[in-house]
């Protein structure tokens, strides 16, 4: 089990970027803690290696975006995020699903809900940062 918090140094600030990251795959926890790092805002970052720890982490904290793996450890990141997109309180925020299937896997197993976004691995970091911007410009 694996969690992990950073925060840069500005988090004071109530205008920090509360990102959620449940991935098991180091290279890319690596991968976005190095881009979250690198903004010009601040950012509270948690990672977490499985859903158990994501859902204990969201009782928590509510972040501003959730991204995560669909196949973790513990607890299906498709129930998960169906679960997470269904309960109001997580309305405002941004949900990521990454994964290494296909869209017809995707489908087969159910689909995901409209507002979830999907980035499929390997996955631009471009896509990541129309969210985060437009995040940032409602902080």
């Amino acid at each position: 089990m694996e969690y992990r918090q950073h925060k840069n140094a500005a988090l004071n600030k109530s205008n920090a970027l509360n990102v959620l990251i449940a991935e098991d795959n180091e290279v890319y926890r690596d991968l976005l803690e190095f881009y979250f790092n690198n903004l010009d805002v601040p950012v509270n970052l948690t990672f977490v290696s499985d859903g158990f720890e994501c859902l204990i982490s969201l009782g928590r904290q509510i972040p501003d975006i959730i991204i995560t793996d669909l196949n973790m450890p513990k607890i299906s990141g498709f129930e998960m995020i169906r679960h997470l997109a269904s309960c109001e309180i997580y309305n405002d925020v941004q949900i990521i699903a990454l994964t290494g299937l296909t869209q017809a896997d995707i489908d087969e197993k159910g689909g995901l809900p409209e507002r979830v976004r999907i980035f499929f691995k390997p996955f631009s970091f471009k896509q990541l940062e129309l969210i985060v911007d437009e995040l940032i410009k409602h902080k």
